[in-house]
């Protein structure tokens, strides 16, 4: 469980929140504030497990928003920065082909931003005007570091394209992705644990997701605990 300290939790430029609280039922609610809330809906609730706030994913889910992400777009469209944070548990590593953690997506092919697990490494794709609709070329950790336990991942990339990979508060992997985001689709929808028309399945516990229009460094999260 997420223990959200007092006045610690990071809000500036906050786009889209998921402390999966909820405990039971078909939505997840963006407790964000920001905007109208970007809930997502699970298709089968038989795929997934609530626990004292996580979601547990235990078999192939659909999990998505039911409209277009246009709020997330524009936010970081505007700054040309991104940091995405995710508190899981990876259920095992050997889940292969780029298992979705979290998407802004259409398609395997066509994508705004998505985090995966391929076996015992992760892995970000990003669309900006100088790559690949599919986000290619990725950032990827090193090989051994997705390990099933509790984790705390975070990617940040700033309007220079300075890109990083952080682990449990430690930079893993870093690299320079030039480009705007004037290319991101903003018809996309936002999805956990799968690709929106599936086919990519990720299997393990969320605790909590955040997606911010901003980059920080991840000395910045460590006040984020757990109890």
């Amino acid at each position: 469980m997420i223990n959200q300290l007092e006045n610690t939790r990071i809000t500036e430029d906050l786009l889209a929140f998921y402390t999966f609280n909820a405990g039971s039922g078909n939505t997840i609610y963006d407790t964000s504030g920001i905007g109208d809330p970007l809930n997502l809906s699970i298709a089968d609730s038989d795929d997934v497990s609530w626990g004292d706030s996580v979601l547990n994913i235990n078999a192939p889910a659909l999990i998505s928003s039911l409209q277009p992400a246009q709020k997330i777009v524009s936010g970081a469209a505007a700054s040309s920065a991104l940091t995405l944070e995710a508190w899981l548990t990876p259920q095992n590593i050997n889940q292969s082909s780029l298992a979705h953690i979290l998407t802004l997506s259409a398609t395997q092919r066509n994508r705004n931003f998505t985090l995966g697990q391929t076996l015992d490494s992760y892995e970000v794709r990003l669309r900006t005007t100088h790559t690949s609709n599919r986000g290619n070329p990725a950032l990827v950790s090193p090989t051994g570091s997705a390990v099933p336990g509790l984790t705390h991942l975070v990617y940040t990339r700033d309007a220079n394209g300075n890109t990083g990979l952080y682990l449990n508060n430690q930079l893993v992997s870093n690299q320079t992705v030039t480009g705007s985001f004037a290319n991101w689709n903003s018809d996309f929808r936002l999805a956990l644990g799968n690709e929106i028309k599936g086919g990519r399945p990720w299997l393990g516990s969320l605790d909590l997701v955040a997606i911010y229009g901003q980059s920080f460094d991840a000395k910045k999260f460590c006040s984020t605990s757990l109890a």
